[in-house]
């Protein structure tokens, strides 16, 4: 079946729109738009690409707010076996892979914001200029050090 332009564009909109709310794009992409098509328009069409990165900007921080939620949630994790308080391991392991799921999802399509940050300093004190044999020397002082 052959969509008109508008009807297109309508669609890719209503893909956005459940991206943005949540939806993995192939979720919201079922029965409007076949995924070649709506990564030929991204391709073809610079605003729609950004608006497809806006919805999975997004669709992250719904994640991220998710991840909170599921990790505050504390119903169900004691139970009541017959007469005794027992903690529910297996929820409470759920819960665990669920957020830790997301924190990965998250690292990895969004690492400026989400993933791990790693610094290094290489601050190696104060700048000198040296001639090509004062470095030899250095070189070969630090050399005997290590050995």
């Amino acid at each position: 079946m052959a969509y008109t332009q508008e009807e297109i564009n309508q669609k890719f909109d209503e893909i956005l729109n459940e991206i943005a709310a949540g939806s993995p794009a192939y979720k919201a992409m079922k029965g409007k738009l076949a995924p070649s098509t709506f990564y030929e328009i991204l391709e073809s069409d610079a605003d729609k690409a950004n608006k497809y990165a806006r919805a999975c900007a997004q669709r992250a921080d719904l994640i991220f707010e998710e991840t909170l939620e599921i990790a505050d949630e504390t119903d169900n994790d004691i139970i009541d076996i017959e007469g005794t308080k027992v903690e529910n391991n297996r929820l409470v392991q759920r819960d665990k892979l669920r957020v830790d799921t997301r924190k990965w999802f998250l690292s990895k399509l969004h690492p400026k914001k989400y993933g791990d940050k790693t610094e290094v300093d290489l601050n190696l004190g104060e700048k000198e200029t040296l001639s090509k044999e004062e470095f030899l020397a250095k070189l070969n002082k630090a050399r005997e050090k290590s050995e």
